[in-house]
């Protein structure tokens, strides 16, 4: 986020953040096999940088998309 407040005149990341935007993608647990397939596919679009590719669409470094542990 330093990042990208630094291309913007006049943006500055407040300390501590006082808004976190989660979002999320689910299926019923007693679906396990649906449950895998997202997950593979929320996976693979992170490490293939889709993510950050939708990001950068909307004026967003795609450095701020974060992989989960």
């Amino acid at each position: 986020m330093e990042g990208e407040a630094a291309l913007r005149d006049g943006a500055r990341v407040l300390q501590p953040p006082f808004m976190e935007i989660r979002q999320a993608m689910a299926t019923s647990a007693a679906r396990p096999a649906a449950a895998e397939v997202l997950y593979e596919f929320l996976t693979h679009a992170l490490k293939a940088g889709r993510v950050g590719d939708i990001l950068e669409r909307h004026g967003v470094n795609k450095s701020a998309a974060i992989l989960p542990d």
